[in-house]
């Protein structure tokens, strides 16, 4: 909003002669103290009469600079004294109505910014909300979570692998158990194991889970074989064959569920580009309000920095250049109203005579009288002179 100099002055010019403005200059000099007695609103008189002898115009002096209003304060009163301080009151008036408008000028812009900024807390309480529900939701398809579900995913295939290759390896040994009747079971899968554990650590280091545990089995078999001393058994090769049929069910339940683990996974994966998508567009509109907030947050701190110090510059500021001072001369000189009066009473008389002379004339001479009579006259008695 523009501000206008111009309006201000006359709105603060038309505060200052308000009748409760005036009502407190009148008690504060006991203007016109017998004006309006045997009336019933005597207050209302008095405001009258100090509005009549009142007058704020713009002054007309030279070397104005920049937009600055100048204007003049005049009040006439019979006391010299009452009326310097009447126009000194007045102007005390116009600078205290400036200073309240500039305040409610500032109160009113902070308390609608402060509304504003209500407005965004709350919108940008709810954007947050959003995203933080969204997240709950989509829990494990988030694009932060790409890459844990990538080595999961990882991790899983290398398990599968090694549950395929223990499952081959153990169908391999049953099928070695079956033909061979020479050695026992657990030598012939101790030799197995010994075989595969050479092919692990030739691919994998010694920290993998794979080949701690095929040293954790070949060492467990190393002590079943040497409690048997060497000797095969048909009985012991067919109890090693029902056990390793029972490993190779339970390595097959294992892959099962590593299967579906993985199939999961990769439903997940497959839905992180548009969860993404829709978490972008909840963050952009997070985003947008926290910026939005974080401004109306400046704008009020902004407003109450000027309300506090009145430094904003909005609104015209009301300053008195020169106190009113006791006239040494009355406005009105006696001797010139006077002087006026007797020249109005000679302009008076000569006009009430030629009116006089207008409406009733005197006949001086023979010729009025016969004008005077319509008829001719006899004769004239001439002037007798003295």
């Amino acid at each position: 909003m523009v501000d206008d100099p111009l309006a201000n002055i006359n709105a603060i010019v038309g505060q200052t002669m308000s009748k409760s403005s005036l009502i407190r200059i009148i008690e504060q000099f006991d203007l016109y103290p017998n004006v309006g007695e045997d009336s019933e609103d005597p207050t209302s008189s008095k405001v009258a009469l100090v509005r009549a002898n009142t007058e704020i115009q713009p002054a007309t002096r030279q070397g104005q600079q920049g937009e600055s209003l100048v204007y003049d304060i005049i009040f006439v009163h019979g006391d010299p004294e009452k009326a310097a301080g009447v126009a000194n009151a007045l102007s005390a008036l116009m600078i205290e109505e400036s200073i309240e408008r500039r305040g409610a000028n500032a109160r009113r812009t902070t308390e609608f910014l402060r509304k504003n900024l209500q407005d965004d807390e709350r919108e940008l309480e709810a954007a947050s909300r959003a995203v933080s529900d969204f997240r709950r939701a989509h829990r494990g398809t988030l694009p932060t979570e790409l890459e844990t579900s990538l080595r999961k995913v990882d991790t899983l295939s290398d398990r599968r692998e090694s549950i395929s290759a223990r499952i081959a390896s153990t169908e391999n040994m049953i099928t070695t158990l079956a033909a061979s009747g020479q050695k026992s079971h657990s030598e012939t899968l101790l030799e197995d194991l010994r075989r595969q554990l050479a092919r692990e650590t030739a691919a994998n280091t010694d920290e993998h889970p794979n080949v701690i545990a095929l040293r954790q089995q070949i060492a467990r078999l190393e002590e079943v074989v040497g409690s048997e001393g060497g000797r095969g058994s048909d009985h012991q090769t067919r109890v090693q064959i029902d056990s390793e049929r029972r490993e190779i069910a339970h390595l097959r339940e294992q892959l099962a569920a590593t299967d579906l683990e993985i199939t999961a996974l990769n439903e997940r994966i497959d839905q992180i580009p548009k969860v993404a998508e829709e978490l972008a567009i909840l963050e952009q509109k997070e985003s947008a309000q926290r910026e939005s907030h974080r401004e109306a947050m400046r704008k009020v701190s902004e407003a109450q920095i000027a309300e506090n110090l009145e430094l904003e510059q909005q609104g015209s500021r009301v300053t008195m250049l020169d106190h009113a001072s006791v006239p040494d001369t009355p406005e009105r000189n006696r001797l010139k109203y006077l002087l006026a009066g007797v020249l109005a009473t000679m302009v008076m008389s000569v006009g009430l005579g030629f009116l006089l002379e207008i409406v009733d004339p005197i006949v001086v001479d023979v010729r009025q009288l016969e004008a005077a009579a319509g008829g001719r006259s006899l004769g004239a008695i001439p002037r007798v002179a003295a």
